[in-house]
């Protein structure tokens, strides 16, 4: 609970103040006397922490007067919780004392001491402080983890459909598979994600007699999410002796199991290995548990709450959470605490007694207006999230507007969360954690970095916008982003932005001195000349973060030098590294990155003016290695870049992928230095003439480099892909390769011999003869599109008896399809002179989309033709007006789907009385329901718009993963068969299960 949160928060404020000697002078009679209301309020944090805990997790409260209590303790508990963090915005502050004796508001004070006081004027009419068993009953509510364990016992012949299952793992444990020869071991795991029924299928092996019969031991034990070694052994032993035991100590109890099943054979199932999940986020569990009891339900990728569950939730929360929606002016609830405002038009009242709101969450796509914004936002002191993020609500809320002007009084505000930028007056907010976009102009009404000098509290991302704007390096200083410990991602973009501020908002009436002052700070810039800016390196240098830093983005930058901070290894935690430059420079050089111990993706890009890349790129320490766990590396749009030297071996250790994009003056890579690298992509890099043989590649794409004429063998590339490279004229042996796309290459007239290819994509401006002849020699393909003109001097494609899957499209010189055995898939696209179809005996799927076939064609290949196993057709045509199908030809069809404007005649249909799915889309002409007997119309999905030519749309069919009882064998070193059950839908770590 929050309350428990506070409680402690205030526990260890006082503790400094605690250790301190009693002061004696008169001067601190008043700080003590409030510091003591402040213990006292402690004490009575503490008993109404305990009595909330105890109503809340064990009592059904009935008696209205209980009930009463309860919510009379619930306000106190706000109450005093928003006093303690205002204490602790007082103790943060930079004015506090250095002896740690912090002064307490008298306003604070006096809350504190009435709080205290309300609490004793309970306790007397209450009587007594407890909940009896006359106020309702005692409850027991399972946790997470108690629900789980359900043991072994089940109903079998209850459980269908998992007797196949079930056979399998029965096998397994008998045939000893999975074993390890030296200690006679097997480990069986069962995993899968939670409800496929890991736990029946374990019991249903459990209870089997031939199970039953085979071990001289059977234990079932449950294994909570909190693993501990010493309760699981002691469980075990009870279970195998029916006996309690009294050891303790981890030895004791081992020595103990090893005595007990000595030559003995023994099956042991450990129901729910979710310590090896290793899911430590309570927040994950919980949903999930949600999830399964159906409170939320999925639904793509988000969950969502039924109506019923909703009202159920506003039902037991009372008058706390409020919904503001509609048209209608409403009161807010006195004791409301978090209000949604979901597509609102209103406005709002307060009662004079109305506690200050926590939370502000805006929903909905449409504009959303409080008309009296300024009264909502005055019963916002004690606001802890204001949440308006969704950018896809183009039109906002008139809150947005009306924020900024009420922002500098919310000092409790942790999360902002909005569409805008960070507004300005946001500096006395010290504890946000999540912070908007920042963006600088020069107007004077923009944000200015001193801002964040004591917001020393915000988490996750960081994003400064504008900083070619900025007019005095000050700014940069006094942001102090040194001492924000917790951002894990920083991005500062040095853009110059246009300012779309209008005039300033009048200030609100309220406002405070000294953000009157600070208001005017905000107007300094717009005194300075507006050619007024500050050297890059030195806004760069004074922005250090902290060195915790995970990741750092920095764009628009002018890359001529660079602070002495970037790059530097004390930054051990930076993993992820992005500098993008300028071309508004002439001079510019990369920095050193080398010496980052743990860097592992780097991409530097649109640095105009580049020209060398050497050894100070990885270290200019010369023992040093550089980037020793760079993993990926890019360079794009460096147009003069040509040259890339000064590698030694030992550099770049783990880079497994190379993406250079847009350098059209580099002549060469140095990648004999790169001992790892697996995968290659170069993108429009011109004079790049010749790819070397290489030992470690096992991807390569390169596209648009215009100046390639040689690609030589590597002996263990797997993936290849080559586009538009119009010199390319040979292409060397791959002895692994094993997938091929190959595009707009029409010079190359030599490819060496690729015996593991079985993926090939073929498409235009390919020499035909040479084509042919190669596909000719791979025997293995076993999947191949040949697109637009591949073939446009051949009539037809090889005999290719491994052919799986083969796509002709926009091929019009194409005339002959020949026979092929194994040929499971056919797609046709435009193929208006094909007129010869061999054999297809092995053919289950068609497509054809506007294929363009003469009629005679399309009858023989649907009706006439040899494909027994035709099992799916799929039509899309914008011409097609009649189709003709012959039932005793199509015996196996089970699925036709037709996506055709100008059909009107489907002849044969009515005698399709075996179809399952007849999917007819954007088809008006054609008169289905007269055309299909009685029996098929539940099987029929009719739809206005038409069907899309994409395999992976609902209209031709969906591949659908579904997630299966897996059964997974490893060696582990223990002296008992283990049936190990799992809701993680990972293979489990032997080492873990070995603690």
């Amino acid at each position: 609970m929050a309350v428990k949160w506070a409680m402690d928060k205030l526990s260890s404020l006082l503790a400094p103040v605690n250790l301190m000697p009693v002061a004696s002078s008169s001067s601190s009679s008043s700080s003590s006397q409030g510091l003591e209301d402040l213990r006292m309020l402690e004490r009575t944090m503490r008993r109404i922490h305990a009595t909330l805990v105890d109503a809340e997790e064990h009592w059904n409260i009935r008696e209205e007067s209980a009930k009463l209590r309860l919510k009379e303790l619930k306000e106190l508990a706000y109450g005093a919780e928003d006093v303690v963090e205002e204490y602790e915005y007082e103790d943060n502050d930079e004015q506090c004392s250095e002896a740690g004796l912090v002064p307490l508001p008298n306003e604070l004070a006096v809350r504190a001491k009435k709080l205290v006081q309300r609490f004793e004027e309970m306790k007397d009419y209450m009587k007594y402080f407890s909940i009896s068993d006359q106020d309702g009953e005692r409850r027991i509510v399972p946790d997470i983890q108690s629900t789980r364990d359900l043991g072994h016992m089940v109903a079998e012949q209850s459980i269908v459909g998992r007797e196949s299952d079930k056979d399998t793992v029965i096998e397994m444990l008998m045939s000893g598979q999975g074993s390890n020869d030296a200690s006679h071991i097997s480990v069986l795991a069962i995993v899968g994600m939670g409800g496929l029924g890991k736990t029946t299928l374990a019991q249903l092996v459990y209870n089997d007699p031939m199970v039953f019969q085979s071990f001289d031991v059977r234990v079932w034990v449950y294994v909570s999410e909190h693993f501990d070694p010493r309760s699981l052994t002691k469980k075990i032993i009870v279970s195998v002796t029916k006996n309690s035991i009294d050891l303790s100590e981890l030895v004791d109890l081992q020595e103990r199991l090893a005595h007990e099943i000595w030559r003995k054979k023994c099956l042991l199932v450990l129901d729910d290995g979710d310590e090896w999940s290793n899911e430590d986020e309570f927040g994950s569990q919980y949903y999930d548990e949600l999830v399964q009891r159906s409170f939320i339900q999925i639904s793509f990728g988000s969950g969502i709450m039924h109506d019923l569950i909703h009202d159920l939730a506003c039902h037991l929360s009372g008058n706390e959470f409020f919904r503001l929606e509609g048209d209608k002016s409403v009161t807010i609830p006195q004791n409301a605490r978090f209000i949604s405002i979901i597509d609102c038009h209103a406005s709002v009242q307060f009662l004079a007694a109305s506690h200050s709101l926590w939370a502000i969450i805006v929903l909905g796509d449409d504009y959303s207006k409080v008309t009296n914004a300024e009264q909502l936002f005055w019963n916002c002191k004690n606001l802890r999230v204001f949440s308006h993020s969704d950018r896809r609500i183009l039109s906002g809320s008139n809150l947005d507007d009306a924020l900024p002007r009420y922002i500098s009084a919310m000092k409790l505000l942790r999360h902002l969360e909005w569409q805008w930028d960070a507004p300005s007056g946001i500096y006395p907010l010290i504890n946000l954690h999540t912070f908007p976009d920042i963006r600088i102009c020069r107007c004077g009404r923009s944000f200015n970095l001193r801002e964040l000098k004591n917001l020393n509290k915000i988490m996750g991302r960081l994003r400064i916008i504008g900083l070619g704007n900025l007019s005095h390096v000050q700014d940069a200083n006094e942001a102090q982003l040194m001492n924000k410990k917790h951002i894990q991602f920083l991005e500062l973009n040095f853009s110059e932005m246009e300012c779309h501020h209008s005039m300033p908002l009048q200030l609100d009436v309220n406002i405070t001195p000294e953000e009157v002052w600070y208001e005017n700070l905000q107007y300094q810039d717009s005194q300075q000349p507006e050619n007024v800016t500050v050297p890059h390196n030195q806004i760069l240098e004074s922005l250090r973060p902290h060195e915790g830093l995970r990741g750092l983005r920095i764009s628009a930058y002018n890359c001529q030098s660079y602070p002495r901070w970037l790059g530097d290894a004390s930054f051990s935690k930076l993993t992820y590294i992005e500098i993008n430059g300028t071309n508004k420079v002439m001079q510019q050089c990369v920095p050193t990155l080398g010496e980052l111990p743990f860097l592992e993706y780097l991409r530097i890009g649109w640095m105009s003016h580049v020209e060398h890349i050497g050894r100070e790129f990885c270290t200019r320490i010369p023992s040093n290695k550089g980037f020793p766990s760079l993993i990926r590396l890019e360079f794009s749009d460096m147009p003069q870049w040509s040259e890339w030297s000064g590698l030694d071996d030992g550099d770049f250790p783990s880079l497994c992928s190379l993406s250079i994009s847009d350098c059209n003056q580099l002549c060469s890579l140095p990648s004999y230095r790169f001992s790892s690298l697996q995968r290659l992509d170069l993108v429009k890099c011109n004079v790049i003439s010749i790819i070397p043989a290489g030992g470690t590649f096992t991807y390569i794409q390169i596209v648009g480099c215009y100046g390639l004429h040689t690609v030589l063998t590597q002996p263990s590339l797997l993936k290849m892909w080559l586009a538009d490279c119009p010199k390319l004229g040979a292409v060397g042996s791959m002895p692994k390769l094993n997938k091929l796309d190959i595009y707009k290459c029409p010079n190359l007239t030599s490819v060496g011999i690729m015996p593991e290819l079985t993926s090939l994509k073929t498409g235009s401006s390919l020499e035909s003869d040479m084509v042919y002849n190669w596909i000719d020699r791979l025997t293995l393909l076993d999947y191949s599109y040949i697109w637009y003109n591949t073939l446009m001097g051949i009539s037809t494609i090889p005999v290719l008896h491994n052919l799986n899957e083969l796509g002709l499209l926009c091929c019009p010189g194409i005339t002959e399809v020949p026979t092929l055995p194994s040929l499971s898939k056919l797609w046709i696209y435009r193929c208006p002179d094909l007129s010869v179809i061999g054999s297809l005996p092995s053919l289950t799927t068609l497509y054809l989309k506007d294929p363009l076939l003469k009629g005679e064609v399309l009858y023989s290949l649907l009706n006439d033709i040899d494909h027994p196993r035709l099992n799916c057709i799929s039509i899309l045509c914008e011409t097609m007006t009649n189709l003709s199908l012959e039932p005793q030809r199509l015996c196996s069809l089970r699925k036709l789907r037709l996506s055709c404007a100008n059909l009107q005649y489907c002849d044969g249909l009515s005698g399709f009385s075996f179809l399952e799915e007849i999917k007819i889309w954007g088809c008006p002409k054609l008169p289905i329901h007269s055309l299909l007997p009685r029996q098929l119309q539940s099987a029929l999905d009719l739809r206005d718009r038409p069907g899309m030519y994409d395999r992976h749309v609902s209209f031709l069919g969906h591949h659908i993963f579904l997630s299966h009882v897996h059964l997974f064998l490893f060696p582990m070193q223990l002296c008992i068969l283990v049936l190990l059950i799992s809701n993680s839908s990972m293979l489990v770590d032997p080492q873990l299960a070995n603690a």
